[in-house]
């Protein structure tokens, strides 16, 4: 096994906890000897490609269906040209005139133009890299990819149509890893495209980019994309029917994200709900009108307001992509949400041979969650059977300007827990690093940790490089550490993670850098 962080519980078997065994179909598989059945992974996004190579490393025949891409929508539609184009639109931003430069003396002849086309041409080279070394990765592990839509036959049987053409054909494997992602939800009656009415996927294509946006819904996608665009000189605004943004996240987290956007001229039109259906006039150049409907209150009648824009980003959610595969034929159960049912080892419920993954199962639908459950579920069908997804700390970043993070128990949960806690929230102000940089001294790190041990519990950060931040207390919750430790490690200076001691010190009044009264 490698050092994963996946753990077996060394127990004798009378001891083993019933509901972390798993049915072994590889070592009851006739098909096992001899002539060797594959197992094969449906979905090659950062859980399904990932899970093949470490299958294929384990020396284990594998097979790797996906209909469209290599890398799935991470790679292609969603975290890697986010990024790429969120690092474009920061650039841009720091190269206007009243952008953060001229504040330390670096004027420009002009002001930065952007060539939308070539930005998009840039975005497209990153990541056909990328998906480049996925696929030479696969090739050299010797993971057998074919291109084409699956579905479910019977419980041992999939029916796989080509994508690039040619005869449907049928593949038994002796286990199935499925990793089909998720996809984008929203009412039936929009009128989404690929032109003025789009999703990121959408977006991420367009030929030219229109000035004005309205951005449906204020969640991770929603305040990414939109800060980007506002960067890039767009207008922007946000709509959704929550009365504040990131509804998951730390409240304390989303108004300091919120008051940042605002600040760079992001509109919010919170807890409003868009009137009739979202489509767009027949002439190109004829803007696109939303009747927004704010609830009524105790104090107030419903209002009515009327948003005029040139283009519409829907980042309403997105729903696990199970339907295609035809469940109900392999025998495997699903909730109502569409996501399939599996044990605590990632298995299905009701079919032994499948194993789900990724956004298709509960929990956030995290790139690096599906990696890692990928990785588990890779060791469980290598014979691993006592093996235990015992990971506690899975990150979430937001990567606006500046990034917020957050990772383990946010203070409110913590507490709705009935757990004794006690925070605390130092500036990024007080650390001489973040006056270095533009966009730093206004946010701040944040501990939740155990009153009685110490124990961390949580951490939040709202600062640039939040999401290399947040590593740190990541490492540090999975690690059982205290506060203390934290407190004790050296951390270089001038650096931002030097918060982190400031923090920790922070709880028991003894920060530095930080003037805190002292208790009475």
């Amino acid at each position: 096994m490698g050092l994963l962080g996946f753990k077996s519980l060394l127990l004798p078997l009378c001891l083993a906890k019933p509901h972390l065994m798993f049915h072994n179909v590889l070592a009851t598989n006739p098909a096992s000897h001899g002539a060797e059945l594959p197992i094969v992974v449906v979905g090659a996004g950062p859980g399904g490609y990932v899970a093949a190579i470490r299958l294929a490393q384990k020396g284990l025949k594998v097979v790797l269906v996906e209909a469209q891409a290599l890398g799935g929508t991470c790679l292609n539609w969603g975290c890697i040209p986010s990024k790429a184009l969120i690092h474009a639109a920061h650039s841009f931003a720091q190269l206007q005139p009243s952008g953060p430069l001229a504040a330390m003396g670096i004027t420009l002849p002009a002001p930065a133009t952007l060539d939308w086309p070539a930005t998009q041409q840039w975005k497209n080279s990153v990541v056909g890299k990328l998906r480049g070394g996925i696929e030479t990765l696969l090739k050299r592990h010797g993971v057998q990819v074919l291109q084409g839509h699956a579905h479910f036959v019977n419980e041992d049987t999939l029916h796989i149509i080509p994508t690039q053409g040619g005869e449907a054909f049928t593949l038994q494997g002796q286990a199935f890893v499925l990793a089909p992602g998720a996809k984008a939800v929203y009412p039936k009656a929009w009128q989404v495209c690929q032109q003025r009415i789009v999703t990121a996927q959408g977006l991420f294509s367009l030929p030219q980019l229109p000035k004005r946006w309205a951005v449906l819904g204020a969640g991770v996608i929603g305040l990414e994309l939109g800060g980007m665009l506002r960067q890039l000189g767009c207008e922007v605004s946000v709509v959704d029917q929550a009365p504040s943004l990131l509804p998951t996240f730390d409240a304390a987290l989303a108004q300091g994200l919120h008051k940042a956007l605002v600040q760079q001229g992001v509109r919010f039109h919170l807890g409003v709900s868009v009137e009739g259906d979202v489509k767009a006039p027949e002439q190109p150049e004829e803007p696109i009108t939303l009747t927004l409907i704010q609830a009524p209150s105790k104090q107030e009648a419903a209002t009515t307001e009327t948003l005029t824009v040139d283009a519409v980003l829907v980042a309403t959610g997105r729903v696990p992509n199970t339907e295609p595969l035809q469940l109900a034929a392999g025998n495997v159960a699903v909730d109502e949400t569409g996501r399939i049912l599996v044990s605590a080892q990632y298995q299905s419920t009701t079919n032994p041979k499948v194993f789900a993954i990724g956004d298709a199962v509960a929990g956030p639908q995290l790139a690096h969650k599906a990696s890692r459950e990928g990785l588990f579920v890779a060791e469980v069908l290598a014979g691993d059977t006592f093996a235990l997804a015992d990971w506690v700390a899975m990150p979430s970043v937001v990567y606006t300007t500046p990034e917020a993070a957050s990772v383990g128990l946010t203070l409110a949960q913590a507490e709705a827990q009935g757990l004794v806690v006690k925070h605390s929230q130092v500036p990024l102000a007080a650390l001489g690093r973040a006056h270095t940089m533009q966009q730093a001294h206004g946010g701040w790190v944040q501990l939740v940790v155990c009153a009685h041990s110490n124990k961390l519990l949580g951490a939040q950060v709202l600062a640039p490089h939040a999401g290399e931040l947040i590593a740190e207390l990541t490492l540090a919750i999975e690690a059982g550490l205290q506060a203390e430790d934290v407190a004790l490690t050296v951390h270089a200076h001038p650096t931002l993670s030097e918060a982190w001691v400031e923090a920790a010190e922070a709880l028991h009044q003894q920060a530095i850098h930080w003037y805190q009264p002292l208790a009475r």
